[in-house]
């Protein structure tokens, strides 16, 4: 997409002297990345981690429109949090520390269908 919008113009392309290459990350590398930006915020139970690695794997393959290797990862976290939210937000129970901190298989595969559902 870049290249195609640095030709769009005869001239554009001159006004940029240096050009970077960011390699597109395979799935193991996003499920990496997305455990990172997890921090000490959030962490993921067992199936969760399955259906990232599972979904990942499809997605980083796939590499749908607008797909943006980590910023990308940083949207499917916002948007497993937000699912998360929605989720623990019918308990009715008081939710603890370890609660508010895990996200869940069901999170993941909300925040995937969230963002990419043509893949899911």
């Amino acid at each position: 997409e870049m290249e195609r919008f640095l030709d769009s113009n005869s001239g554009l392309r001159s006004r940029f002297s240096q050009h970077i290459s960011f390699p597109a990350y395979d799935g193991p590398a996003c499920v990496r990345i997305f455990n990172t930006m997890c921090g000490g915020g959030y962490h993921l139970d067992t199936a969760a981690q399955e259906a990232l690695q599972q979904n990942m794997h499809r997605l980083a393959a796939a590499r749908p429109r607008g797909w943006a290797n980590a910023r990308s990862v940083r949207v499917l976290l916002d948007a497993a949090v937000s699912a998360q939210a929605g989720r623990l937000s019918a308990a009715s129970s008081a939710l603890d520390r370890e609660t508010l901190s895990l996200l869940t298989a069901e999170d993941i595969t909300a925040a995937f269908a969230a963002k990419w559902p043509d893949l899911t």
